[in-house]
């Protein structure tokens, strides 16, 4: 099961919880919500945590037992939040500015 498929049945279990209700729950869009769930998206650290409460579960119980788990991908980006939160307001700014460079450049 991946972790949007886990998400989805999660969200379902509880009678009438609608992608309306956990976006509103949550603070996120509706679209969001289906990008997690198709596995277009993975939620942040943050979200993972927010949906494991609303689910009454741990984050362990979250994202064991699915592809989210063992990703590659998916652990990169874990380990790239966790830095994040380390950087300064000014080193994060320093990042955006180098990204709008980036883009302009069309590198990303």
């Amino acid at each position: 099961m991946t972790l949007g498929e886990k998400i989805q049945y999660l969200r379902e279990k509880i009678p009438l919880y609608t992608q309306s209700k956990i976006a509103q729950d949550l603070n996120l869009s509706i679209p969001t919500i289906w990008r997690y769930e198709t596995n277009q998206r993975i939620p942040s650290l943050d979200i993972l945590v927010k949906m494991a409460n609303v689910f009454k579960i741990t984050l362990d119980d979250l994202v064991k037992d699915t592809n989210y788990a063992t990703d590659v991908n998916a652990s990169r980006y874990i380990s790239l939040h966790l830095k994040i939160n380390k950087i300064s307001d000014k080193n994060i700014e320093r990042l955006h500015h180098y990204i709008d460079y980036l883009k302009s450049e069309n590198c990303i």
